[in-house]
């Protein structure tokens, strides 16, 4: 860090307050523009998730109890089949 703050005192050609300074704001920045961007991710995921849980709603899959049901339905179709 401490090269850094020299090579942009160096740069700019100001004081070694402001060469803090211009390191401390851009890192605030950077800082800002993560956040920025992990909010909007996180509402694209949460848009993802609800347009999920719609197309679930829509398509209903079938719950536990109807399986017995399906499955005694394919076994009497089966069997007359095979007779």
């Amino acid at each position: 860090m401490t090269d850094y703050l020299k090579y942009l005192d160096t740069l700019c050609g100001c004081g070694r307050g402001t060469a803090l300074l211009i390191l401390t704001l851009s890192m605030a920045y950077l800082i800002f523009v993560l956040l920025f961007w992990v909010l909007i991710l996180m509402k694209v995921l949460s848009v993802i998730f609800c347009l999920s849980r719609v197309v679930l709603r829509i398509h209903k899959i079938p719950n536990k109890k109807s399986e017995p049901l399906v499955q005694e339905y394919c076994n009497v179709k089966g069997g007359e089949e095979g007779d």
